[in-house]
């Protein structure tokens, strides 16, 4: 299955097995879970959410400081 996933002002286009999780993009594109959020359409989403072909993912870094 094909999705879009939007992170660091990139775009790529990711082709993934069917039942692939939002853990499988990370792993793909080799992010850590502890620095980017993931968000499909409006929705922040966890690592264990299923995608749909066609999906949009945004992953959104988390800054922090103090």
């Amino acid at each position: 299955m094909k999705i879009e996933v939007k992170f660091d002002g990139k775009t790529e286009n990711l082709d993934l097995p069917s039942g692939a999780t939002v853990l499988d993009v990370f792993k793909k594109l080799n992010l850590s879970t502890e620095v980017y959020l993931a968000k499909i359409g409006k929705d922040i989403v966890i690592e264990q959410e299923k995608i749909s072909e066609n999906d949009r993912v945004e992953l959104i870094k988390v800054i922090s400081g103090g």
